[in-house]
């Protein structure tokens, strides 16, 4: 058992000297941004985006070119037991807005969630490894060290899970609004456990729970990025038993995302297939 410890550090940290020397090949997130996500007075409507990058700081518009790719796509207001108000995917041949959303007239929190049906990518060796490591995907590292794979191309299904918290006004933060601080349904989803905009001005602690297929999940990496005028800095945790991680909010300021990735393998394909989840949670107060 200790040599196999010591064969897995050592592959690990060889695997870090490697990325540092070489430069590590990005694996790019996707989120929503809201324009605005915090309007001080009352508006009727709301425009989403949907952006990818390889981090918060370098985003652009990510065009919608099949509306079957991405079927969900849901407004939250009001009480949860009440149905998702649903709201159409924009087709883009230009830059612009996925869709524009109706607002309630009273303001309050809103969300807004996007769902990506599984797509395909085949992916040469070395990015995957490095993919692999900067995700701090370590269980999927082993396993391909276990099972002979380091230099083996791969075969990754994987699915986007999205949201975006939003804020129409000053009244009604608090835990007024269900839908953001419980479970909406996703795949993988990101729940914080309480209403972001209801932190004091100077900030303080925000903890998230993490759900896949319903139940809680442990031990995986959870980042938070924030970017502030021309600032980005990132913090990294990891879940523990319940699926739960409490990041720092040093104070309210500045856009905000939450977000990880999980993987599964198969133990039966050629080349090595991987079935991944990837899901974020954004918001956003005044620079």
């Amino acid at each position: 058992m200790k040599e196999r410890q010591w064969q897995l550090g050592f592959f690990v940290s060889a695997i870090i000297i490697s990325l540092f020397v070489t430069g590590t090949a990005r694996a790019h997130d996707q989120w929503l941004e809201v324009e605005s996500f915090w309007t001080k007075g009352e508006v009727a409507s709301a425009k989403i985006y949907f952006r990818m990058g390889e981090d918060f700081a370098h985003g652009e518009e990510f065009r919608v070119h099949r509306r079957d790719k991405y079927q969900q796509f849901n407004l939250y207001r009001g009480d949860v037991s009440a149905a998702p108000a649903g709201q159409p995917i924009l087709l883009q041949e230009d830059s612009g807005p996925i869709g524009t959303v109706r607002l309630t007239a009273t303001g309050g929190t809103h969300m807004v969630s996007l769902e990506s049906t599984i797509r395909t990518l085949e992916i040469p060796a070395k990015n995957f490894q490095e993919y692999l490591l900067e995700k701090r995907l370590i269980d999927m590292l082993a396993y391909r060290a276990d099972h002979g794979q380091e230099d083996a191309p791969s075969v990754e299904h994987y699915s986007r899970h999205l949201k975006a918290i939003f804020q129409v006004g000053d009244g009604v933060i608090g835990n007024s609004h269900p839908f953001v601080t419980r479970p909406i349904g996703q795949e993988l989803e990101i729940v914080p456990d309480i209403n972001p905009y209801a932190l004091p001005e100077a900030g303080g602690a925000l903890g998230v729970q993490v759900f896949f297929s319903g139940k809680p999940l442990a031990n995986r990496a959870i980042t938070l990025s924030n970017l502030a005028g021309n600032t980005m800095t990132l913090t990294t945790l990891r879940t523990d038993k319940d699926g739960k991680a409490a990041f720092w909010i040093e104070k309210k300021r500045g856009r905000w995302m939450i977000h990880l990735v999980h993987m599964q393998h198969s133990d039966s394909e050629a080349p090595p297939v991987y079935r991944s989840w990837w899901a974020s949670l954004t918001f956003s107060f005044a620079d």
